[in-house]
């Protein structure tokens, strides 16, 4: 078909007499300055308060609770998600913030086995100890693939719930941006069936741009940016050309936030 035929049959069908002869204005250039304010204007409990509410509208958990309780707000979330499925092994990143939270101590009283995420890979004999080094239903159909693997991701491949400490929360669409390098390896959030999130409230910003720049941030202190950057919206959904949506087949399908506030937050 000619052009200019092709172009009046698409007007035609948007009800236009014919194709446009000048370009439509564009009224915005990047974030439209009324949204920006708004979300700019966002305080702190606001921000909070938005980013729970977009976190459980996508069916995740979330718990608040004082810096000074994070091993009950963890314990409490661990209550919600046994009932959700089985939960026996723990993968965590091995990092001090989540140390400090008291996570590797309330796996330990919940009577959980905790698998460390150890980028130097020192724990091998630990992993071994678990007893976890024999294949579940994926590793024995990967067969001497899955056995040539080191035993820290054999380890991951067999837990039920990774625990990760985000970068930044994102209010507006109830998201993570987790930073995955280092002892927080990207197979920590997306190996195990389900996802724990901890975090304090501060790191909550309004929008995406606001999070881009705490990670330039921490890369300009680190000297790099990491292996990757997570972007986490609620469970792992998945849908074919029919639209037949499934949970959980690329990632963890059930997924919760401890968020830690202190004074006046």
């Amino acid at each position: 078909m000619e052009r200019h035929a092709f172009l009046a049959a698409i007007a035609s069908r948007l009800g236009r007499s014919g194709p446009l002869t000048e370009a439509p204005a564009h009224l915005y250039r990047g974030v439209p300055g009324e949204y920006r304010d708004r979300m700019e204007s966002l305080n702190a409990d606001e921000r909070l308060q938005l980013f729970v509410s977009n976190w459980t509208a996508l069916t995740g958990e979330a718990v608040i609770v004082p810096k000074e309780e994070a091993a009950a707000g963890i314990e409490e979330i661990l209550v919600r998600f046994r009932q959700r499925g089985p939960l026996e092994r723990v993968l965590y990143a091995d990092t001090e913030e989540l140390r400090g939270y008291g996570v590797p101590q309330v796996l330990q009283e919940q009577g959980l086995s905790g698998v460390p995420w150890a980028d130097d890979r020192d724990n091998e004999a630990e992993l071994e100890a678990l007893g976890l080094s024999e294949p579940g239903e994926a590793g024995a159909l990967a067969g001497a693939k899955w056995q040539a693997r080191s035993p820290l991701l054999r380890a991951a491949e067999r837990c039920h719930l990774g625990i990760v400490a985000p970068e930044a929360a994102i209010a507006n669409t109830g998201t993570l941006a987790v930073w995955s390098a280092g002892r927080q390896g990207r197979s920590v959030s997306l190996l195990p069936g389900m996802l724990l999130a901890i975090l304090p409230a501060e790191r909550i910003v309004a929008r995406m741009g606001e999070a881009f720049e705490r990670v330039n941030g921490t890369a300009n202190r680190e000297g790099g940016l990491p292996a990757s950057l997570n972007l986490i919206t609620g469970p792992s959904r998945s849908a074919d050309i029919e639209n037949d949506l499934t949970i959980g087949v690329h990632g963890p399908g059930v997924v919760g936030v401890v968020i830690l506030t202190s004074d006046g937050t």
